[in-house]
C-alpha cells in the first residue's frame, strides 16, 4: 500500500517509484508514477503486491514526465509505503 499526503502543497505532485537502489531522478525511468492532487491525500493498494528485486527508491516531483526533477514547493509531501518481506 502507498499513501501520499500532499495536503501542505499547492500543486499536484507525482510519486515516482523505482525498482533501483540508485536511480537518477530525471533520467532513470520510473517503474510506477502516481499522481496526488494539490492539498489532498491519496492511497493506493496494489493487489498481489509488486516485487522490487533490485531495491526500492522513490521521489516526489511536480511533473509526470521522466525528465521532471523539480521538488514540490511550499511544503512537505509525506509518503508512506507498506511493505512485506
Amino acid at each position: 500500500m502507498i499513501e501520499i499526503d500532499n495536503s501542505a502543497v499547492s500543486v499536484d505532485v507525482y510519486l515516482k517509484i523505482y525498482d533501483n537502489l540508485a536511480p537518477t531522478v530525471g533520467t532513470t525511468a520510473a517503474d510506477w508514477v502516481v499522481r496526488c492532487p494539490s492539498r489532498a491525500r491519496r492511497s493506493c493498494v496494489i493487489p498481489g503486491g509488486y516485487e522490487f528485486s533490485n531495491g526500492l527508491s522513490f521521489a516526489t516531483v511536480i511533473g509526470a514526465d521522466q525528465a521532471s526533477t523539480m521538488n514540490p514547493p511550499g511544503g512537505s509531501v509525506i509518503v508512506r509505503i507498506v511493505t512485506s518481506p
